[in-house]
């Protein structure tokens, strides 16, 4: 980071800031609270790729959109269905396929936590 945010750019999304980097350390440095530090400096400067910033814009409208976000949950399962292979997507095309080059996608589930809760409370005694 002695660089600037620009080199480091790819540690920013580097972890699911989880905070058990937190406790393993041994001098408690507040890792997840740097990340989140550089994901800001990252966002404001602008420093990471159009695609990129697109992609996270259009992942937070999804977020906040309960409707949205379950109707491309079933989307994406029938999209990628093709694709799957033992219980995951190890290469997509066109410029998804940067993502699956490196590292493999696991399936969409077959029922989402909310599906299978409400399952739950329809099979449990009243």
């Amino acid at each position: 980071m002695l660089n600037g945010p620009a080199s480091v750019k790819d540690l920013a999304h580097a972890s699911s800031l989880c905070g058990a980097c937190v406790d393993a350390c041994p001098v408690r440095i507040d890792i997840p609270r740097m990340l989140i530090g550089l994901r800001r400096e990252v966002d404001e400067r602008r420093i990471a790729p159009w695609r990129e910033r697109m992609a996270f814009a259009l992942l937070g409208a999804l977020l906040v959109r309960p409707a949205l976000y379950r109707l491309a949950v079933r989307l994406g399962r029938v999209a990628l269905r093709p694709f799957a292979r033992d219980g995951a997507v190890r290469s997509l095309p066109s410029v998804f396929g940067n993502w699956t080059r490196a590292r493999d996608l696991p399936v969409v589930a077959r029922r989402t936590f909310q599906e299978r809760w409400a399952g739950l409370e329809r099979e449990a005694p009243p």
